[in-house]
């Protein structure tokens, strides 16, 4: 990887105002303590998810300087909500490693068909744009009718992902307000993105937020 570190390390202000624009992989591997081949996956990756928004190589790596200097593991997490599609991304991010292969965020629920659940979908938005969806259920049985079980995560478009999700979170407290738990079954490869957004480990299925947690 000696090349690549060479040409991202020589990167351009293509896009003026970054927050990495004055980074290196050697600065943001000090910064998030990590090694910088773990950094420079990350920026490889990006590299290819940002071809999206520009076929410029420069404008690319900018992006994604940008979005790994605010969060180490950013096209992980990014990739484990499901949002990313670009093949090539994908598969260079299975390849390096930093995912185990797309899945979805989380497990479809075995307790839709129960008579006493109320199943309901829910945008999520930003800036009254519908970004995403949160598939719910409104009790989950083994836990009471205050326990609110999200069945599916997703969004549709490229978010802020880790402040996005946690507002989303936090609108179901006011849209519920005599619910005092939300519970998620997620697949293991998403859980250090649950993780981030608040949820605790419950037990070997479950990850559980809490009211006022």
């Amino acid at each position: 990887m000696e090349k690549e570190l060479k040409n991202i390390n020589n990167h351009k202000d293509a896009v003026k105002g970054g927050k990495g624009k004055k980074e290196t992989v050697e600065s943001l591997a000090k910064k998030h303590n990590v090694t910088k081949k773990h950094i420079l996956k990350q920026l490889l990756v990006g590299i290819q998810v940002e071809y999206e928004h520009s076929d410029d190589y420069f404008v690319a790596l900018d992006i994604a300087f940008d979005h790994v200097t605010e969060n180490k593991d950013y096209y992980t997490l990014l990739i484990d909500s499901g949002i990313v599609d670009e093949e090539k991304a994908l598969n260079l991010a299975k390849e390096l490693g930093i995912i185990k292969g797309k899945k979805e965020s989380i497990k479809e629920s075995t307790n839709q068909s129960n008579n006493d659940i109320t199943s309901i979908k829910l945008p999520i938005k930003v800036n009254n744009k519908v970004v995403g969806e949160i598939h719910i259920n409104t009790s989950q049985k083994n836990m009471g009718s205050d326990t609110l079980e999200i069945t599916q995560f997703f969004f549709t478009e490229k978010v802020d992902l880790i402040p996005v999700s946690r507002n989303a979170i936090n609108d179901l407290w006011v849209k519920f307000p005599t619910h005092n738990k939300i519970v998620a079954n997620p697949n293991k490869d998403s859980n250090n993105f649950w993780e981030k957004i608040g949820f605790e480990r419950l037990n070997n299925e479950f990850l559980i937020k809490l009211r006022g947690h």
